[in-house]
C-alpha cells in the first residue's frame, strides 16, 4: 500500500473546517473528520480512479461535505495537497505543486 504524506497547508485547511463545523453542531465536525479518514483510505487503495485537476493532480469530492481531496500520487506517496471547499477560490492551491509535503505517521 502506497503511503500517505499531508502538506501542512492543507492540515490547516482540514482543521479550519472540522472546527468550523463543530461550532454549528454537536459532533458535526468530527463527522466531517470521519468522512476525510475514509477519503484518505480510499484514494490511497486506488489512487488512480478519481477525477483529474490542474497539474497532474486528482480529486476526491467528499459525499457530505461540500469539499475536495486535492492529491498527487508520486512515486509511492500519495501527496495530499489541498482541502478546498467547492464553491470557492479554484485553484488557489496550485502554487503548493512544488512545495514538499510531510510524511503522516502510520
Amino acid at each position: 500500500m502506497k503511503r500517505l504524506a499531508v502538506h501542512s497547508l492543507a492540515e490547516a485547511e482540514i482543521n479550519d473546517a472540522v472546527d468550523y463545523y463543530e461550532d454549528c453542531a454537536e459532533r458535526l465536525g468530527s463527522k466531517l473528520l470521519d468522512e476525510v479518514e475514509k477519503a484518505f483510505d480510499t484514494i490511497l487503495s486506488s489512487p488512480g480512479t478519481w477525477s483529474a485537476a490542474s497539474g497532474g493532480c486528482q480529486r476526491y469530492m467528499l459525499t457530505r461535505f461540500p469539499y475536495a481531496v486535492i492529491y498527487k500520487d508520486c512515486n509511492g506517496v500519495v501527496e495530499i495537497l489541498a482541502f478546498p471547499h467547492n464553491r470557492r477560490r479554484p485553484k488557489y492551491w496550485v502554487s503548493r505543486l512544488t512545495q514538499p509535503a510531510k510524511p503522516r505517521p502510520t
